[in-house]
This record gives C-alpha cells, sequence and structure tokens, in this order.
C-alpha cells in the first residue's frame, strides 16, 4: 500500500511539471506582436527574461521562429494534458494554432508554410524561407499530428497530405 502511494506521488509530481511546462508555454510562449494576437506559438522562450526567443537573420533581420512542424510534440503533449486534467485549454491552444495555419498560412496547393527550411515569423506572421514563389517544403524528423490536423479540418488535411504526396 505504501509503495502504492508513492508511485501516485511521484507521478503527481510528474504531471506537476507537465502542467508547469505548459502554463508557461500558453502566458509566454504566444503571440504578443499584435493587438489581436494569432494563436501560434513561438519555437522557444529565454528561460530568464521568459521572452520569445529572437533570431537575427541576414536577410529579414530579427525574427521569431514559429514553426507548426516543430511543435508537433508540443501539440501531442497538450492533447495528451487536456485529457489527464480534463481542462480542455490546452488542447484548445494546439487545435487554434493548426486551423490559423490551415486558415492563414499555406500555399495554393495546401502545403503548409512549416519545415526545415520555410517558419513563420510571429512577429509579421509571414513565411520565411528561401523562394518567394515557390518555398522549399521539407520535413526532417517530424511527425505530423495528422490525428489532429484531421480532428481541426478534415478538407484541409487531406489537401495537405495529398500535396505532400506530390511535392516530394
Amino acid at each position: 500500500m505504501q509503495e502504492d502511494r508513492n508511485v501516485l506521488e511521484s507521478d503527481r509530481a510528474r504531471i506537476g511539471a507537465v502542467i508547469e511546462f505548459a502554463e508557461n508555454v500558453l502566458k509566454n510562449g504566444r503571440d504578443r506582436y499584435r493587438e489581436n494576437p494569432s494563436p501560434l506559438f513561438c519555437d522557444g522562450i529565454n528561460v530568464d527574461t521568459l521572452e520569445p526567443v529572437k533570431w537575427n537573420f541576414p536577410d529579414i533581420g530579427e525574427g521569431v521562429i514559429s514553426n507548426l512542424a516543430t511543435q508537433q510534440n508540443l501539440f501531442r503533449t497538450l492533447v495528451l494534458l487536456s485529457s489527464l486534467t480534463g481542462e480542455s485549454r490546452y488542447k484548445d491552444a494546439a487545435k487554434d494554432a493548426i486551423r490559423f495555419h490551415f486558415d492563414n498560412l499555406v500555399d495554393k496547393s495546401g502545403l503548409l508554410y512549416w519545415g526545415g527550411h520555410t517558419f513563420i515569423d510571429l512577429k509579421t506572421l509571414r513565411p520565411v524561407g528561401p523562394g518567394e514563389k515557390h518555398r522549399v517544403h521539407e520535413l526532417k524528423n517530424c511527425f505530423p499530428y495528422y490525428d489532429l490536423m484531421y480532428e481541426v479540418n478534415p478538407e484541409a488535411t487531406a489537401k495537405f497530405v495529398k500535396a505532400f504526396w506530390n511535392a516530394h
């Protein structure tokens, strides 16, 4: 009986750490650059200042990377946290970011502006990467969360999958 209690306490501590992480991401890791912020996440938070990590690029100057491709495991974490806690706001935040991408940040074929060479500058909400007319679309070491994408928008997900297949 005592052993079971210790396991529960350690599980609570681990879940508490995940909740703390998620709360920090929701509070500090989102769009801060407009009066009506987008639901997008930045790719990093400075742990000392709690500000989004800023990068300096030779072609655009200072930017804040928001790359939906690299955020897929974050979304899995948020969805599972909602499942564990019963708090839908974690999953809703992930869904809102995906929905925003489908609605605003895709090319005419249905490919998302994301991947190894393309990202969204959170400060401008514009895609950044090689090629203005024909952006590079590449996914390396990224496992899209197709189930959540499909839940958000089945038609856009199907269009993306077909475009992804045709582009690669």
